[in-house]
């Protein structure tokens, strides 16, 4: 015959199994997600890169960064990568024409964190895409423990193809 607390202890056990499992699911990279990503230079190329005369600066070093998805998060070092995982990323034209964008992070570590965001509005076809505003202003965005946080920007101008959202610390 089980007593009372034996029961309890059953169903706590049960209960915090369900909690670990949704914790562990939650950060899962869930399927139609871009990817977030850490760009990665390439010195070798870089060094390698022969400079060019004359009086401008002129950027010589293709391929010495990996390509950075649109429409996509960058993540600005491993760290951050380690700790959060984008769960949606979203955007949609406003009813003046402008470009809303929305990413929902979880936090997967038992630490509150806080980590820096920005987004690039960017037009023109996606192999040469220019700005088609100043970036947006750096955003402080907080985590609680194996919590979601969401960050949100909106673009000035209508001229907008594409985004790119920058995590930082």
């Amino acid at each position: 015959m089980s007593s009372s607390f034996d029961v309890v202890r059953s169903a706590r056990s049960v209960l915090a199994a369900m909690a670990l499992a949704a914790l562990a699911a939650g950060c899962a990279a869930p399927a139609g997600v871009r990817p977030q990503s850490v760009p990665e230079c390439d010195y070798k190329a870089l060094k390698s890169a022969t400079r060019a005369d004359g009086p401008a600066i002129v950027a010589t070093a293709y391929n010495s960064i990996s390509n950075v998805p649109l429409n996509a998060i960058s993540m600005g070092d491993q760290g951050i990568y380690n700790s959060i995982i984008v769960q949606t990323i979203a955007s949609e034209r406003t009813a003046t024409g402008t470009v809303r964008t929305m990413a929902r992070f979880m936090n997967c570590t038992d630490q509150p964190l806080q980590f820096r965001m920005r987004t690039s509005f960017l037009r023109g076809p996606a192999d040469s895409a220019v700005p088609s505003e100043a970036v947006s202003a750096w955003k402080t965005v907080f985590f609680q423990p194996r919590a979601l946080s969401v960050y949100e920007e909106l673009s000035l101008s209508k001229d907008v193809d594409y985004f790119l959202i920058e995590v930082g610390r």
